[in-house]
């Protein structure tokens, strides 16, 4: 058995996993998207040494900034991990926010065909030449569940969509289907952290102010130093794309923060709905609550 601890980011998912791991000797495998790229630590937020409290962490530092890393990557990494950790006698905690991460291993990751670079192209083509509305409009008719079920102002979800209906001829819920013969094959117990908008609005405020007084801004420049120092993966972490706008001079640092904290703000609300659809979880409420607490009470559930 594996556990797993999630929730929106600023419900406090690290500190509780940590303190969980010393009540019951475990290890920790990061769930977390943007965690898993050398250099970029104030950023997102990364765990300290001193905050490990001597717990081992994988999954941290895994690649470099330039490189791409996908859900699949995560799923084999995480599943080779819980296997050496369950190995040493231990028990594996995975704790993230990144959903998609979650799911890979709950449930199995999309088994499809990808793209010919014609595909891509045509796809592309459309989408400059007339605009996100017009592969909406394409989706909506080729796929009306898939449609109503992603972001479509996104349009890299939108793109990616229509993509893998292209390559393999069915629609994304059919392509689904496939993905439960995948799946990691091990019970699990999820517990997914939780509280009310205002107090994790005010955690995320504290935490953006905590980044910046840390030195964002410096590790940015360090990043934007290399060569080739971003991928496309990487460039769009919360905190990193702001702060390029203003280091390009586009914006001022006030609405660089501003920016920031919205986008936090957003991306914590989109996990909130992502989680909801985990009807198996154990919600721990966290408002009032210290990570000693929390820890107890999962281990209680244990």
């Amino acid at each position: 058995m594996y556990i797993i601890i999630t929730g929106a980011t600023g419900t406090g998912k690290s500190a509780v996993a940590v303190e969980l791991a010393s009540m019951i000797n475990g290890e920790i495998i990061s769930a977390d998207s943007m965690q898993v790229y050398k250099g970029m630590d104030v950023g997102t937020y990364k765990i300290t040494k001193g905050g490990m409290k001597g717990i081992e962490h994988h999954l941290l530092d895994v690649i470099e900034p330039g490189e791409r890393f996908s859900a699949a990557q995560f799923k084999e990494l995480a599943e080779a991990a819980i296997g050496a950790i369950k190995s040493r006698g231990k028990i594996p905690i995975v704790t993230g926010g990144t959903g998609l991460y979650i799911s890979a291993l709950t449930r199995g990751i999309l088994a499809a065909k990808e793209p010919t670079a014609q595909q891509k192209s045509f796809l592309r083509a459309e989408f400059e030449e007339h605009g996100l509305e017009a592969l909406v409009n394409l989706l909506n008719k080729k796929d009306p569940t898939a449609a109503a079920l992603i972001d479509i102002n996104n349009s890299r979800r939108v793109l990616r969509a229509l993509e893998l209906i292209e390559a393999n001829k069915m629609s994304l819920s059919e392509l689904r289907k496939t993905t439960e013969q995948n799946r990691y094959k091990d019970l699990y117990k999820l517990f997914v952290l939780e509280a009310g908008r205002e107090y994790i609005y005010e955690r995320l405020d504290k935490r953006v102010d905590e980044m910046t007084a840390s030195g964002l801004v410096n590790e940015v420049k360090a990043l934007l130093s290399r060569n080739n120092p971003l991928s496309i993966t990487s460039m769009q972490a919360i905190g990193y794309k702001e702060t390029m706008e203003y280091l390009k001079g586009n914006i001022s640092e006030k609405k660089m923060v501003e920016n920031i904290k919205q986008a936090t703000r957003n991306y914590a609300k989109r996990q909130v709905t992502w989680f909801k659809k985990y009807s198996e979880a154990v919600r721990i409420n966290m408002e009032g609550k210290s990570v000693a607490d929390a820890a107890k009470e999962i281990s209680a559930w244990l």
